[in-house]
């Protein structure tokens, strides 16, 4: 066993002995930090899309559009009379000396008339040595010539505060869900235990397309 927070009399912590330790705390997947705008994404054209300052976790890799700044991407435009899903992802990767960065990038999908599917993108687990490795953030809908909306494709995270002040809540002590989100005449059962005496249900209809939660 190495140590990794303490003084060792030289350079030994790598970055991904703060992955291995950023997942521990926040899990393994990749997720938006509850920090400044969250990453957000707004159309701000016809075909383009700005994405807020925030901070991402990928596979415990952090990356971020610093505070107060935003990045705008450009979709290829869409068709007239077709559909299609484009996807707005993160994209790591390591060169052959090592260097490591994360970059916005567009996997752009195939128009049709029918229904439209995402296209393929480089999974990958940056913890295994993979050199490319694309996490999908948002999933972005054109019906005809312009986007129609836009998906998130990943939660975003509760800050360890947030979570103590719902625990600490007196009004709400618990809550549980049932998702379906591949069915799209499901409905959302949402339970929460009100001032820890009864459970109140609320039901949430359905959701448009494949079932994830609409950004615009």
């Amino acid at each position: 066993m190495d140590i990794i927070t303490g003084h060792r009399g030289t350079s030994h912590v790598t970055s991904q002995n703060q992955r291995n330790v950023n997942m521990g705390m926040i899990g393994e997947e990749s997720y938006i930090l509850p920090v400044g705008g969250k990453l957000a994404a707004t159309v701000t054209g016809g075909n383009e899309v700005t994405i807020s300052d925030g901070v991402l976790l990928m596979q415990g890799c952090a990356a971020s559009i610093g505070y107060g700044q935003s990045e705008t991407v450009t979709l290829q435009a869409g068709t007239a009379g077709y559909k299609r899903y484009d996807l707005i992802c993160a994209q790591y990767t390591k060169d052959s000396s090592g260097v490591e960065s994360v970059a916005l990038v567009i996997k752009t999908g195939t128009p049709t008339t029918g229904s439209p599917i995402f296209p393929s993108y480089t999974d990958g687990s940056i913890a295994a040595g993979d050199t490319l490795v694309e996490v999908p953030l948002y999933s972005v809908y054109f019906s005809g010539a312009t986007i129609n909306r836009i998906f998130n494709q990943i939660p975003t995270s509760k800050s360890v505060g947030d979570v103590l002040k719902w625990n600490q809540s007196p009004t709400m002590q618990g809550y549980s869900a049932t998702f379906m989100p591949e069915d799209d005449t499901a409905e959302m059962i949402v339970s929460v235990n009100v001032a820890n005496t009864a459970w109140i249900n609320f039901t949430i209809p359905a959701l448009d397309f494949d079932g994830r939660s609409i950004v615009n």
